[in-house]
């Protein structure tokens, strides 16, 4: 291609490798990610294959896709720093991937070159662990002060009850 006609074999050999590295690494984050925290949005089996989309939407300014029918995994990642959850039909991802059957002829279909996301990403896919580990204790605190209030919630009722009963 005449874009590519200034750089020499070895930079595009690896321009190229770094590239495939970079996608098949968000692949597999992805990948891990939503079968851990994801929510299937769809899913149909046949006696032949079965198809599922799970997503994760807002974690970490990050939100993923991991779609897979017939062996071919499409992977979608939308970066957005300023809002905290999107619908992500109704915006334009920073990367797609479709992963075909094997990884190293996935077809790249976006790939946004600001470095901002890549550099954030790469960022949270280091730190996946302990941001799994500070997301389920968020949730178990908020679940924690659920089941207090809940608790408060038919504590007072009874006593409601109870005031009523003793006509108080």
């Amino acid at each position: 291609m005449e874009r590519f006609k200034d750089i020499s074999t070895e930079e595009l050999e690896k321009r190229v490798n770094e590239r495939q590295q970079f996608v098949e690494k968000i692949m597999a984050f992805v990948a891990d990610i939503t079968q851990l925290i994801g929510e299937m949005t769809q899913f149909s089996e046949t006696s032949s294959y079965s198809t599922f989309t799970k997503e994760v939407i807002g974690f970490r300014n990050f939100s993923f896709r991991h779609h897979s029918s017939w062996g071919t995994d499409v992977t979608t990642v939308w970066h957005h720093p300023q809002i905290g959850k999107i619908k992500l039909d109704m915006t334009t991802p920073v990367l797609k991937v479709d992963g075909k059957d094997d990884k190293k002829k996935c077809e790249v279909e976006i790939f946004i070159e600001e470095k901002e996301w890549q550099t954030a990403l790469l960022n949270v896919i280091e730190r996946k662990d302990e941001l799994l580990s500070q997301r389920k204790k968020a949730e178990e605190e908020r679940q924690e002060r659920f089941r207090l209030q809940t608790e408060e919630e038919r504590k007072r009722s009874q006593l409601i009850k109870d005031t009523e009963r003793l006509k108080l």
